[in-house]
């Protein structure tokens, strides 16, 4: 199908994916959908100018849900039905900013930043099976990036699966935590019932 639709129109997909080619089409001025909208790279620049016109509001922007929409009209917001047209709910780096301004942005970017940290030092121990997970969780962090310019897909309701996934590193980090404390109680322990059922209250 691919081949087919380039093979339909050649001049337009000419150079289409080369990295000049790439690049005019993602802060091309007609937008994400060519009809004067938003484009993922330069979404955040244009919402800056253009609605908080360079203000102080910029910096928290204008609250969560203040910008969201609905399929039930009654809960739709009055920023939808006036933006509407800028597509800014196709991309999630212009949501978050609309609503949470460069303060929540950054704090959300920290996020992921903070889980590839933890994901990178976990590398240094552990299991293989351990490994493998922080080694999924880091390339996830990496690729979370790409997701906030490219959709909305960490804001759906099936974005908790990669979120879930991004848990693992400090899931990891806190068996290794409780292991290590076991093995020194119950090092330390004369009585083997008190040391397992030590642990077991630890669980609960």
């Amino acid at each position: 199908i691919a081949v087919f639709t380039v093979a339909l129109n050649p001049e337009y997909w000419r150079g289409f994916f080369l990295p000049k080619g790439i690049w005019e089409e993602v802060t091309r001025k007609s937008g994400y959908s060519g009809q004067g909208d938003l484009n993922r790279i330069t979404a955040v620049r244009d919402i800056f100018v253009h609605i908080f016109h360079g203000g102080i509001q910029s910096a928290i922007g204008f609250g969560l849900g203040n910008c969201d929409y609905s399929s039930f009209e009654f809960l739709i917001t009055p920023f939808y039905q006036m933006y509407e047209s800028l597509h800014y709910m196709w991309i999630h780096v212009a949501f978050l900013f609309l609503e949470l301004g460069f303060i929540g942005l950054i704090l959300y970017m920290v996020f992921f930043v903070l889980v590839g940290i933890r994901a990178w030092k976990n590398q240094q121990c552990g299991t293989e099976e351990e490994k493998m997970w922080n080694q999924v969780a880091l390339i996830l962090s990496v690729c979370c990036f790409f997701f906030l310019f490219y959709n909305i897909c960490l804001r759906t309701e099936a974005a908790y699966m990669i979120f879930f996934i991004l848990s693992v590193p400090y899931a990891v980090n806190r068996r290794k935590k409780v292991n290590k404390n076991e093995y020194i109680y119950c090092s330390n322990s004369s009585n083997d019932l008190t040391c397992n059922s030590n642990i077991l209250s630890y669980y609960l």
